[in-house]
């Protein structure tokens, strides 16, 4: 089980599956590594600090407790697929200067 989803979550980790529920029933589901067009509703977002020639990384809310993110230039290529936990830790740090230190 990933350390970064608890049992009060709805997104369910199966061998880097994720799994949404609603009512107890499964509803949709997401593995990393997937077509990133192949993710039913998705709805992409990327920074407005973007280029018009789409050099960017875009994410999309999956349910209430995954994320998704893919490469703007490729958008029927792979999705990266996080918990929810594992986003705000990511833009937690990213909004603390974590990552600067990195060239761009």
């Amino acid at each position: 089980m990933n350390p970064g989803v608890s049992s009060s979550d709805r997104a369910v980790v199966r061998r880097r599956r994720w799994m949404r529920t609603e009512g107890g029933h499964e509803m949709d589901e997401w593995e990393n590594g997937m077509r990133a067009g192949e993710i039913a509703g998705a709805r992409w977002r990327k920074a407005t600090a973007s280029d018009a020639v789409n050099d960017c990384v875009e994410v999309a809310r999956l349910g209430e407790n995954a994320f998704a993110v893919r490469n703007s230039r490729y958008p029927e290529g792979p999705a990266l697929i996080y918990t929810r936990r594992e986003w705000e830790a990511f833009v937690d740090g990213a909004s603390k200067g974590e990552f600067n230190d990195m060239p761009v």
